[in-house]
């Protein structure tokens, strides 16, 4: 499923693993800051996520998946991301 929406930027997580660079970005709803969304970053996209701020509104573009262990874990996997100005 295609999925899209603003949020704030809150923070990062990344790494490498195996030779492939990986992270996490967390991304809170700006109405509603309880609402935390994890997205998976791929190492293309992982760079552009690193130039930006916390605190910075973003707008997003990626995939849903649900499945895997057992079928009950959703996960989200980064497309794009923009500064919204």
């Amino acid at each position: 499923m295609l999925v899209s929406g603003k949020g704030k930027l809150v923070g990062i997580r990344h790494g490498e693993k195996n030779g492939k660079a990986w992270g996490n970005v967390y991304i809170d709803d700006e109405l509603n800051l309880m609402e935390r969304l994890q997205c998976f970053v791929n190492g293309d996209r992982l760079e552009t996520v690193k130039r930006m701020a916390p605190g910075t509104v973003v707008e997003v573009h990626g995939r849903l998946y649900s499945g895997g262990d057992g079928g009950n874990q959703t996960r989200f996997y980064l497309d794009s991301i923009s500064v919204v100005k």
